[in-house]
Protein backbone atom coordinates (compact mmCIF):
# COMPACT_ATOMS: atom_id res chain seq x y z
CA UNK A 1 0.00 0.00 0.00
CA UNK A 2 1.18 3.22 -1.00
CA UNK A 3 0.85 6.39 1.43
CA UNK A 4 1.32 9.76 0.81
CA UNK A 5 0.91 11.69 3.94
CA UNK A 6 0.14 15.76 3.14
CA UNK A 7 1.72 17.51 5.99
CA UNK A 8 4.44 16.16 7.54
CA UNK A 9 4.62 18.07 10.85
CA UNK A 10 4.04 16.72 14.57
CA UNK A 11 1.15 14.39 13.66
CA UNK A 12 1.70 13.52 9.53
CA UNK A 13 5.68 12.52 10.86
CA UNK A 14 3.80 10.98 13.59
CA UNK A 15 1.49 8.67 11.40
CA UNK A 16 4.33 8.31 8.56
CA UNK A 17 6.87 7.17 11.53
CA UNK A 18 4.36 4.93 12.78
CA UNK A 19 3.41 3.30 9.52
CA UNK A 20 7.03 2.49 8.87
CA UNK A 21 8.03 1.24 12.35
CA UNK A 22 5.09 -1.06 12.36
CA UNK A 23 6.53 -2.68 9.40
CA UNK A 24 3.17 -2.18 7.68
CA UNK A 25 4.82 -0.29 5.15
CA UNK A 26 8.18 0.00 3.75
CA UNK A 27 9.40 3.43 3.90
CA UNK A 28 9.74 3.16 0.02
CA UNK A 29 6.10 3.42 -0.03
CA UNK A 30 5.97 6.46 2.17
CA UNK A 31 5.47 9.85 0.42
CA UNK A 32 5.71 12.80 2.42
CA UNK A 33 4.44 16.32 1.23
CA UNK A 34 5.55 19.46 3.13
CA UNK A 35 6.50 23.01 2.08
CA UNK A 36 9.29 22.67 4.40
CA UNK A 37 12.69 20.82 2.97
CA UNK A 38 13.78 21.01 6.73
CA UNK A 39 12.11 18.06 7.56
CA UNK A 40 13.83 15.91 4.67
CA UNK A 41 16.43 16.14 7.08
CA UNK A 42 14.74 15.35 10.36
CA UNK A 43 13.13 12.12 8.85
CA UNK A 44 16.83 11.09 7.24
CA UNK A 45 17.80 11.70 10.78
CA UNK A 46 14.73 8.96 11.78
CA UNK A 47 16.77 6.56 9.28
CA UNK A 48 13.94 6.49 6.75
CA UNK A 49 14.58 7.35 3.25
CA UNK A 50 10.69 7.86 2.74
CA UNK A 51 9.92 10.06 -0.15
CA UNK A 52 9.81 13.41 0.27
CA UNK A 53 8.24 16.42 -1.52
CA UNK A 54 6.63 20.21 -1.35
CA UNK A 55 4.17 19.06 -4.51
CA UNK A 56 0.75 17.52 -3.01
CA UNK A 57 -0.42 16.44 -6.06
CA UNK A 58 2.74 14.88 -6.45
CA UNK A 59 2.41 12.67 -3.46
CA UNK A 60 -1.03 11.63 -4.54
CA UNK A 61 -0.32 10.47 -8.28
CA UNK A 62 -0.30 6.59 -7.36
CA UNK A 63 -1.06 6.42 -3.56
CA UNK A 64 -3.72 4.17 -2.52
CA UNK A 65 -4.00 6.45 0.79
CA UNK A 66 -3.90 9.92 1.25
CA UNK A 67 -3.26 11.51 4.90
CA UNK A 68 -4.40 14.97 5.01
CA UNK A 69 -2.30 15.78 7.78
CA UNK A 70 -1.98 19.89 7.62
CA UNK A 71 -3.44 22.69 10.05
CA UNK A 72 -7.34 22.85 9.65
CA UNK A 73 -6.68 26.67 7.87
CA UNK A 74 -4.60 24.90 5.20
CA UNK A 75 -7.44 22.40 4.12
CA UNK A 76 -9.07 24.30 1.56
CA UNK A 77 -5.34 25.06 -0.47
CA UNK A 78 -4.69 21.58 0.40
CA UNK A 79 -7.97 20.26 -1.82
CA UNK A 80 -7.16 22.93 -4.41
CA UNK A 81 -4.01 21.38 -5.11
CA UNK A 82 -4.79 17.45 -5.55
CA UNK A 83 -8.43 18.04 -6.64
CA UNK A 84 -6.98 16.91 -10.44
CA UNK A 85 -5.11 14.35 -9.33
CA UNK A 86 -7.91 12.40 -6.63
CA UNK A 87 -9.77 9.17 -8.11
CA UNK A 88 -12.42 7.14 -6.42
CA UNK A 89 -10.17 4.36 -5.77
CA UNK A 90 -8.03 5.92 -3.66
CA UNK A 91 -8.84 6.00 0.24
CA UNK A 92 -8.62 9.91 1.77
CA UNK A 93 -8.10 10.43 5.53
CA UNK A 94 -8.22 13.86 7.51
CA UNK A 95 -6.77 14.54 10.51
CA UNK A 96 -8.21 18.11 10.34
CA UNK A 97 -9.68 19.13 13.29
CA UNK A 98 -12.70 20.64 12.97
CA UNK A 99 -12.95 19.81 8.86
CA UNK A 100 -16.26 18.26 8.44
CA UNK A 101 -16.88 14.75 5.85
CA UNK A 102 -19.07 16.81 3.81
CA UNK A 103 -16.65 19.87 4.14
CA UNK A 104 -13.93 17.83 2.90
CA UNK A 105 -16.22 15.87 0.09
CA UNK A 106 -16.96 19.23 -1.08
CA UNK A 107 -13.10 20.63 -1.51
CA UNK A 108 -12.14 17.12 -3.03
CA UNK A 109 -14.06 16.79 -6.25
CA UNK A 110 -16.16 18.49 -8.41
CA UNK A 111 -20.26 16.51 -7.42
CA UNK A 112 -20.31 14.87 -11.33
CA UNK A 113 -17.31 12.49 -10.21
CA UNK A 114 -17.35 9.53 -7.33
CA UNK A 115 -16.29 10.03 -4.12
CA UNK A 116 -13.39 7.90 -2.72
CA UNK A 117 -14.12 6.71 0.81
CA UNK A 118 -13.47 9.48 3.08
CA UNK A 119 -12.39 9.26 6.70
CA UNK A 120 -11.92 11.63 9.60
CA UNK A 121 -9.67 10.48 12.22
CA UNK A 122 -8.13 11.50 15.27
CA UNK A 123 -5.23 10.12 16.91
CA UNK A 124 -2.55 11.03 19.27
CA UNK A 125 1.51 11.36 18.00
CA UNK A 126 1.35 8.01 20.01
CA UNK A 127 0.63 6.74 16.77
CA UNK A 128 3.94 7.22 15.81
CA UNK A 129 4.85 3.79 18.63
CA UNK A 130 1.98 2.19 17.39
CA UNK A 131 0.06 2.78 20.35
CA UNK A 132 -2.28 5.72 19.38
CA UNK A 133 -6.14 5.77 20.98
CA UNK A 134 -7.60 6.83 17.84
CA UNK A 135 -11.43 7.85 17.02
CA UNK A 136 -12.46 7.66 13.21
CA UNK A 137 -15.47 8.21 11.68
CA UNK A 138 -16.08 7.38 7.45
CA UNK A 139 -18.20 8.60 4.71
CA UNK A 140 -19.02 6.35 1.67
CA UNK A 141 -16.81 3.35 3.12
CA UNK A 142 -18.38 0.05 3.26
CA UNK A 143 -17.14 -3.50 4.91
CA UNK A 144 -15.81 -4.73 2.07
Amino acid sequence: MKIAVLGGGNMGGAIATGAIASGSVADSDVTVSHPSDRLRERFAALGYASGFTTDNAAAVAGADMVVIACKPWMVEQVSGDIRETITSCQIIVSIAAGVTLDALAAGLLPASRPLPPIFRVIPNTAIALGQSATFICHRGASAT
